[in-house]
This record gives C-alpha cells, sequence and structure tokens, in this order.
C-alpha cells in the first residue's frame, strides 16, 4: 500500500499543484480536503500518513486543525 497524503488548502490550483509534485516523485495515495474541518474529517477517516495543512482557511485554520489532530491522531507526524 503506498503511503497516504492528505493535503488541505482551500486553494484547488495549489492542491492540484502538489498532487501532480507527489504524482511526479512517487507513488502515493493522495487525499484532499478545503478546510481544516474537512481535512479532520478526513485524517480520522483514513489515517494519512503525511498532512499538508494551509494556514488560513475557511470553517477551520490550519492552526485550529491541527491542534485536533494532534489530540485526536498523535500518531501522525
Amino acid at each position: 500500500m503506498p503511503p497516504r497524503i492528505l493535503i488541505a488548502d482551500d486553494s484547488a490550483l495549489l492542491r492540484a499543484a502538489l498532487r501532480g509534485l507527489f504524482s511526479e516523485i512517487g507513488d502515493y495515495e493522495i487525499m484532499e480536503a478545503e478546510t481544516g474541518a474537512e481535512a479532520v474529517a478526513k485524517a480520522e477517516a483514513s489515517r494519512p500518513n503525511v498532512i499538508i495543512l494551509d494556514f488560513a482557511m475557511p470553517e477551520m485554520d490550519g492552526l485550529s486543525a491541527t491542534r485536533v489532530l494532534r489530540k485526536r491522531l498523535p500518531e501522525i507526524p
């Protein structure tokens, strides 16, 4: 199973660019979220190996999402 990466950013363009970058350098399962709240929900459901969070997102910013994720999923770096 390839490593799972969750990319959370409200910019579809940036998510697509990061997806393309990771596709070029290796075999990864890429998941995307548009908001911090969506990132938390997807991370809890899929347990990614790595999470990349934008700082300024609607509903829940990246810092708040990080705090929630660190409490709920401490095993994810």
